[in-house]
């Protein structure tokens, strides 16, 4: 018998702060609602640290050994991040695993959620689309109850409210013919470009595989495609972190390495407080958020060896 378990992913983790929660979509100090599925014998919890989050999934040693050299030049795919103690000190690490997984996005709240698959897509560039303007869309049975307070523009016969973001975040809400709702959350996308995306979108019959939307060809170079889609159920991914601080009092780097199905990489890095930088690591990305002096930057970002990352002590529960 499966054993159902809300966590809440590490990616998805808001602050109270009004800039966070315009990031995911202002509903709280969480933007995503994750279902873990796997036997109860296999699966270890940590309990809620804080009213508002729940600790996650930590999946990695701890040691008090002092690290050891590192790799000088990365590979292809860094899976365990690090950056150079004399610029961000010694580190904490920690591994957060998704199997299984049924995802809410963005917190989204009506009755029977947990039990309505979502179509998830992912709107970007063919080519580095995750470090590139992109966009995701969800198609939702009833309404959202995220209320959008922008813009209003007719849409393909729909009245379609566009609300932007000054940290580069976009969201756009409509309601289709057969009562559906649909959703965009955009990344770096101004009001024309999100304009564009929905002219183009035709919603699917709901028999189909992924009862989404289909998007027409666009004439345009930089126009976005297609690109990955996936029901809200069965995920799988892995966030990586390293955590750090260049000083006492200087704030918290996160940088994390984000893997697993392509859908759970881009909704990985929409659905959380905007990181300031963000690299492609293979079929994934490095993602890195901190301090306002944004001392840390993807080339200083290495893989570690394994000495020095099982040396890393583990990042404590959230509110520890």
């Amino acid at each position: 018998m499966l054993a159902i378990l809300v966590l809440a992913v590490v990616v998805a983790a808001c602050s109270n702060d009004e800039a966070d929660r315009e990031h995911c979509g202002g509903v709280g100090t969480s933007c995503a609602t994750t279902t873990v599925g796997g036997t109860a014998s296999s699966t270890t919890t940590v309990p809620p640290a804080a009213a508002g989050s729940t600790a996650p999934v930590v999946v990695s040693t701890s040691s008090t050994t002092s690290p050891s050299t590192t790799s000088t030049s990365p590979p292809d795919v860094t899976t365990r991040p690090f950056v150079d103690p004399k610029v961000c000190g010694s580190g904490e690490k920690a591994v957060y695993v998704s199997r299984g997984t049924t995802y809410i996005p963005f917190a989204v709240g009506f009755s029977g959620a947990m039990d309505t698959m979502i179509p998830l897509q992912v709107l970007a560039s063919s080519i580095d689309g995750v470090a590139k303007p992109f966009a995701v869309l969800l198609r939702l049975p009833v309404d959202p109850s995220i209320h959008l307070t922008g813009q209003e523009v007719m849409i393909n016969g729909a009245q379609v409210t566009i609300q932007l973001w000054p940290n580069g975040n976009g969201s756009a809400q409509w309601t289709l013919n057969d009562g559906t709702w649909a959703y965009l959350r955009s990344r770096d996308l101004d009001r024309g470009a999100i304009v564009k995306v929905i002219r183009r979108l035709t919603p699917r019959k709901h028999t189909a595989a992924i009862p989404g939307f289909d998007v027409a060809a666009s004439s345009e170079p930089d126009a976005l495609v297609l690109l990955h889609e996936h029901l809200n159920t069965g995920l799988a991914g892995s966030v990586t972190r390293f955590q750090c601080s260049t000083g006492p009092n200087h704030g918290i780097y996160h940088v994390d390495a984000v893997a697993g199905d392509p859908v759970y990489v881009y909704f990985g890095i929409i659905d959380r407080p905007r990181p300031y930088a963000i690299a492609v690591n293979g079929s994934g990305a490095l993602a890195i958020d901190g301090p306002a002096e944004r001392a840390i930057t993807p080339a200083m970002i290495v893989n570690a060896d394994t000495t020095t990352w099982n040396a890393l002590p583990a990042i404590g529960p959230f509110g520890a």
